[in-house]
C-alpha cells in the first residue's frame, strides 16, 4: 500500500513540476529555465549525497566502472524538461498529462513485447479509447467556442 502512496504523491509532483517549469519557461525561456532546474537538481542530489551516503560509492568505484552507453540516462531527463516545459505551455495541463500517460502506456507496451514477447491487447485498446476520449473532447470544446 505504502508505494502505491508513493506512486501517486510522485504523480502529483510531476504534475506539479511541470506546471512550474512550463510557467518558468514562459517567464526566463527554456534554457535558462533548464539551467535553473538542474543547476537546484545538482546542490540538491549533492546535498542529500553528502548527507546519506557516507561517501560509500565512491570508496567502492561504482560511480565510474559503469559502460559509457549507461550515461544517455542522463541525456533523457534534459531532452523530456525541454519537451514538458514547451509543451505544457501549448496544452491544457489534462490533455498534457493524458498525452504524457498515453505515450508512457505504448512506450510500455512496446518493452513488455521486446522484453518478454507479450503484446497487451488490452491495454492498446485502452490507450486508443484515451486517443479517442481526447479527440471527442476537443472537437466538443472547439465547436463550443465557435457558438
Amino acid at each position: 500500500m505504502i508505494y502505491i502512496i508513493m506512486a501517486l504523491v510522485a504523480g502529483v509532483n510531476i504534475i506539479i513540476s511541470n506546471s512550474i517549469n512550463a510557467a518558468l519557461g514562459k517567464r526566463i525561456g527554456l534554457l535558462s529555465n533548464a539551467l535553473v532546474f538542474y543547476s537546484i537538481a545538482l546542490f540538491t542530489s549533492a546535498a542529500a549525497f553528502i548527507f546519506f551516503s557516507n561517501g560509500e560509492p565512491l570508496r567502492t568505484g561504482q560511480t565510474i566502472n559503469v559502460p559509457y552507453y549507461i550515461y544517455i540516462g542522463t541525456l533523457i531527463p534534459i531532452v523530456t524538461l525541454f519537451l514538458n516545459t514547451y509543451c505544457m505551455q501549448k496544452f491544457s495541463v489534462v490533455n498534457f498529462v493524458l498525452f504524457t500517460y498515453i505515450s508512457e502506456i505504448i512506450t510500455a507496451v512496446f518493452i513488455d513485447y521486446f522484453i518478454n514477447g507479450i503484446i497487451q491487447l488490452p491495454k492498446i485498446i485502452g490507450t486508443l479509447f484515451m486517443i479517442a476520449g481526447i479527440y471527442a473532447d476537443n472537437k466538443i470544446i472547439k465547436s463550443n467556442k465557435n457558438t
